[in-house]
């Protein structure tokens, strides 16, 4: 999985887990919400090694009968997971689904995703919508790996593990 389908993962996971969400940007028009919806986004990305010179150990490919040595990287996001609602839920509806999706990701998250933390604010309106909102924000961990091929470049990348409770 590449970094830049992370806010799908997340929004797919969430909506399995009784939250409805979607990508921020999913490049689909918005239609008008009849309860809570989630919207997700990277707010922030830091990269940084997570072995010896990104060195990860092997894994054995089935395809090929041989083991193939991994690399990887170590990712820390932070995710919006803003949530938004019509005015006229008077904010209920928000602080249902904001339980709704701590619960979802308190539980351990999404596969591959390690949720470290995560933190939610007042519901505010949003004069311009004429929506409520809660702004929500996930701090994950997730390892980019990929194989080494023959001409030492990357053949491929996937996000991989995360924090063990």
């Amino acid at each position: 999985m590449d970094l830049e389908r992370i806010p799908r993962y997340m929004a797919d996971y969430l909506s399995a887990n009784g939250v409805a969400a979607e990508p921020a940007w999913s490049g689909r028009e918005r239609t008008a919400l009849a309860g809570a919806k989630a919207v997700v986004s990277v707010r922030k990305c830091q990269v940084g090694p997570a072995g010896f010179q990104d060195y990860l150990g092997e894994r054995f490919d089935k395809d090929s009968g041989q083991w193939r040595e991994l690399y990887g990287r170590k990712a820390e996001l932070t995710l919006g997971l803003d949530l938004y609602a019509p005015e006229e839920t008077e904010g209920a509806e928000l602080e249902r689904a904001v339980f709704r999706l701590a619960r979802a990701l308190v539980r351990g998250g999404p596969p591959d995703v390690g949720v470290k933390e995560l933190a939610w604010g007042e519901t505010e309106r949003d004069g311009k919508s004429r929506l409520l909102r809660r702004t929500v924000r996930a701090v994950c961990v997730v390892c980019l790996t990929g194989e080494e091929e023959p001409s030492a470049v990357f053949s491929e990348f996937e996000v991989r593990g995360g924090l063990k409770k």
